[in-house]
């Protein structure tokens, strides 16, 4: 399975990372809130005391902030994700932000040599605790495949 970073653990992330726990991938988290962070560690999760501790020898890096400020905090802040980021390593973003700051986020990122792409979600933090946000697993992305590809930023 996946060693993943999950930064951002409120109503929409808190869910997503337990689910990804109980699909049995190894998870750092990060949140400002500690009783968010407990949580996920009760389940099997990993603490992390930033996002560059979260980040450490991780596949996959996914954000879902409240906004693109706080994104580009955690990934070029102080002790951010790029200080610890592997090159290999895709950093996912699904915060609710401005597609203009997507676009930058995603050009900064790969100025620097990383990998970053835009994966949005919809619904509500209920949808999230059932799984039903993303398309995934071979049935699913071949069904999805898009018809036409959007650039990142576009929703």
């Amino acid at each position: 399975m996946a060693v993943i970073a999950f930064i951002g653990l409120g109503q929409m992330g808190s869910p997503m990372a337990s689910n990804l726990l109980k699909q049995g991938h190894q998870l750092s988290v990060f949140d400002v809130n500690p009783d968010a962070v407990q949580r996920l560690v009760d389940k099997g999760a990993q603490p992390a005391s930033s996002p560059a501790q979260a980040t450490i020898g991780a596949e996959f890096v996914i954000t879902m902030l409240p906004n693109g400020d706080l994104v580009r905090s955690v990934l070029f802040g102080e002790q951010g994700v790029c200080e610890t980021l592997s090159r290999e390593a895709l950093v996912i973003d699904m915060s609710t932000i401005h597609p203009l700051q997507t676009d930058k986020l995603i050009a900064d990122m790969q100025s620097k040599g990383f990998s970053m792409m835009d994966v949005p979600v919809g619904r509500t933090s209920d949808n999230a605790i059932y799984r039903h946000l993303v398309a995934a697993g071979r049935r699913y992305v071949r069904a999805s495949r898009a018809r036409y590809p959007c650039p990142d930023g576009d929703g």
